[in-house]
């Protein structure tokens, strides 16, 4: 708790310094626009991309619109939503959502409970690796976009032999 504590201590500390010399990292910045009114131009983006990927997925709720349907729906041909979860329910609607939460928790699975994720390597850096995709599918790209997600879930299946397993 010590270590924590004095981690989290000199954050804060680094970060009152950054506000009070006027000099913000560029992620401090992002963070800010966040509390403007409007949200800044990305973030205000999304939050709109959120109201209407709701809406298009209320008005098709159980197989969605198909593959690649968003951008067409928005009437933006190259944006996407920013969530995952989101085009999965506008695209494939509640099935496919089912689908894929049922992919997400059978992958976890299939990597093992911690103590054997914790005593292997590999299993640690598969699931540092689905934590890094994951959130970032979150907040990023559209479905093929986060193919990187859906290669990370296949690597959790894999099995891996160890004596520790």
């Amino acid at each position: 708790f010590f270590v924590a504590g004095m981690i989290v201590a000199i954050s804060i500390g680094f970060i009152a310094y950054l506000f009070s010399t006027g000099n913000l990292t560029s992620t401090l910045t992002r963070i800010l626009v966040l509390f403007q009114p409007g949200f800044g131009n990305s973030a205000g983006s999304r939050m709109g991309y959120y109201t209407s990927a709701v809406e298009f997925w209320m008005s098709n709720p159980v197989f969605g619109y198909g593959i690649g349907s968003w951008p067409v729906l928005a009437g933006f041909v190259s944006k996407y939503p920013h969530n995952i979860f989101l085009e999965i329910l506008v695209e494939l609607g509640l099935v496919g959502f089912v689908l894929f939460i049922f992919l997400l928790f059978r992958s976890l699975q299939f990597l093992g409970l911690f103590g054997a994720i914790q005593n292997h390597p590999i299993r640690m850096m598969i699931l540092m690796l689905f934590m890094n995709v994951f959130f970032n599918a979150l907040i990023s790209g559209d479905i093929p976009d986060n193919r990187i997600l859906f290669g990370v879930l296949g690597l959790m299946v894999f099995q891996i032999r160890s004596k520790t397993a």
